[in-house]
């Protein structure tokens, strides 16, 4: 795992060997002792569904997004 996944980032989840899906944080299921995300429910941004996944099993690579502003 890249970072710590927070509500509202947009990540990539590796949901298949070589297969990413762009998945939004939407709410942290569950926590380890330390206040580190074990489960988080997600939202596929390309299907519309909804799912909770194990943070630790996923490869989630948060994604900087950069508005420029002219």
């Amino acid at each position: 795992m890249h970072g710590i996944p927070k509500l509202g980032d947009i990540c990539s989840l590796e949901s298949k060997i070589n297969f990413f899906q762009r998945v939004q944080v939407i709410g942290v299921v569950k926590e380890n002792s330390k206040g580190i995300p074990e489960d988080l429910q997600v939202k596929f941004l390309d299907e519309g569904t909804f799912s909770v996944v194990k943070a630790s099993k996923q490869h989630f690579m948060v994604i900087t997004i950069f508005t420029h502003i002219i």
